[in-house]
């Protein structure tokens, strides 16, 4: 979804993005950057996310079935949404290892999108909150202050 609207705070757009929206464009906008917003939306609908690539992961509390894009905590089944399935998937598949900003805003948005880091504050918070993942006591996904985030297991990490 995308929102369309004329208030251009930064607290506004973070608002529309907390309450569901992919994107969030102002007026006055060109129609080449709201086509280009589409077409990402709709590429992210699509199959962004390889879903049948590699093994499972699990790390005694977080399993991940990348075929089935099935995600539980401590056999919990969590619903996630495309957005933070492919943050997830990108951070897991690099594990221990930062992905910058930049990095995962275009892998997960599209390359439009790479100066839009509220849109990957969001969404992590909401893919934090979704995990119980607290980021002020020994966190899964750990922020590099000003330059990304990594995932770090919680445990022994296996794959299958």
């Amino acid at each position: 979804m995308i929102t369309l609207t004329a208030r251009h705070e930064e607290l506004d757009k973070v608002r529309g993005l907390e309450m569901g929206a992919d994107d969030y464009i102002t007026k006055s906008f060109s129609h080449i950057d709201l086509l280009a917003r589409v077409r990402a939306v709709l590429r992210r609908t699509g199959l962004q996310v390889p879903i049948n690539e590699g093994p499972p992961f699990s790390d005694g509390v977080l399993r991940i079935d990348y075929q089935s894009r099935d995600v539980s905590i401590r056999g919990d089944r969590i619903k996630l949404t495309p957005i933070e399935y492919g943050l997830l998937y990108h951070l897991t598949r690099n594990r221990n290892r930062v992905l910058t900003f930049r990095t995962l805003l275009a892998k997960v948005w599209g390359r439009e999108y790479v100066e839009e880091s509220d849109y990957l504050k969001v969404h992590i918070q909401h893919l934090r909150r979704k995990l119980g993942d607290d980021p002020q006591s020994d966190p899964m996904i750990v922020n590099e202050r000003g330059v990304g985030y990594k995932f770090v297991p919680r445990g022994r990490t296996h794959s299958g």
